[in-house]
């Protein structure tokens, strides 16, 4: 009975640890998730990748009525992951709005905590009045890309 005691306590302290340990790096600048992609077209194919507050980044690829299907993912690194704390805390980055309608698109959607934002433009020519924080969110997810 003594053993069952020790091997419940050791569990539960673990659990404890292992839950501060991988909620660490969404604290700082709360949990989000960011989500960028391009496509339509002529395929309808929607290529994108979506970056996770722990700094894990999925790329994904959609065809046209299917479910997305990850091609490939990796963790940020801790300088890159903190500039996306950063920029995901811009006011900016939920007040802005812009909204494209054309055949090929490229969409950013930022949801934090319970606030989302979703912008869509034509990839070819970002708009002019894109707020830096925006630029600076899209800029590095291409980087990341490469």
């Amino acid at each position: 009975m003594r053993q069952y005691f020790q091997y419940a306590a050791i569990l539960i302290i673990s659990a404890m640890v292992y839950s501060c340990a991988a909620s660490g790096n969404c604290s700082s600048a709360g949990k989000y998730k960011i989500d960028f992609s391009t496509g339509g077209g002529f395929t309808g194919i929607v290529n994108g990748t979506t970056i996770y507050c722990d700094g894990r980044v999925m790329f994904w690829e959609r065809y046209p009525n299917s479910a997305a299907q990850i091609k490939d993912s990796l963790t940020l690194q801790e300088d890159r992951l903190k500039h996306f704390n950063l920029l995901v805390q811009s006011p900016d980055v939920f007040t802005y709005s812009h909204s494209y309608s054309g055949n090929y698109t490229a969409t950013l959607t930022i949801s934090k905590d319970s606030v989302s934002n979703t912008i869509s433009y034509n990839p070819s020519e970002e708009p002019a009045d894109f707020p830096q924080a925006i630029k600076e969110i899209i800029s590095e997810i291409k980087i990341i890309k490469k």
